[in-house]
């Protein structure tokens, strides 16, 4: 793809990320990159991780064509729904701002214990 991606980690405190974050946190942006590619229309990204002493803070940001979030709840295949179950299997949470025209942004918080 040709999308432009600003990404950027920042680590506030210094720890290792276990196993099941880690690897959570990559499927969570494998999947949402691979939604905008396939499905938004986007020209910019921007990734960002904050990685704090009590959680992980993860945002995508796209600038695409967006969508009206009540049509895509009951969608079996909505690669949304795997961000948010990946989030709650680590006692996380997703959230996700869309609105057609106007892009999309996934927001991420996962507990460091």
């Amino acid at each position: 793809s040709s999308i432009a991606i600003d990404f950027r980690y920042i680590r506030e405190f210094e720890h290792k990320l276990d196993f099941e974050i880690s690897i959570a946190v990559f499927r969570i942006a494998q999947e949402g990159l691979n939604n905008i590619v396939k499905h938004a229309g986007a020209t910019h990204i921007n990734l960002h991780l904050l990685d704090k002493e009590d959680e992980l803070y993860f945002i995508l940001e796209d600038n695409g064509k967006g969508f009206n979030k009540n049509e895509m709840v009951n969608n079996p295949g909505s690669g949304l729904r795997n961000i948010k179950e990946r989030a709650m299997l680590l006692n996380g949470s997703a959230e996700i701002h869309s609105e057609p025209g106007q892009g999309t942004i996934i927001e991420v918080h996962i507990p460091i214990n």
